[in-house]
């Protein structure tokens, strides 16, 4: 996880995860990873969770989700 803040001063946390196929479901956060993250919710942070799919033909896709 990684604390990030923006240009305007918005924090975020961020988890970032891969999945080798497009309809591979990314593993849900730890019990300390959820732990975590709701303190950071208490304390203002938004939970951002980037998923990287690494595809065929050296393709990848990126989505973006927050909790």
């Amino acid at each position: 996880m990684i604390l990030c803040v923006d240009e305007v001063g918005n924090k975020y946390l961020v988890d970032v995860t891969s999945v080798r196929q497009i309809d591979e479901k990314p593993a849900e956060l730890s019990k300390k990873e959820n732990q975590i993250a709701y303190k950071a919710k208490e304390a203002g942070f938004k939970i951002l969770v980037p998923v990287v799919r690494f595809l065929e033909d050296w393709q990848v896709q990126v989505e973006l989700t927050e909790t």
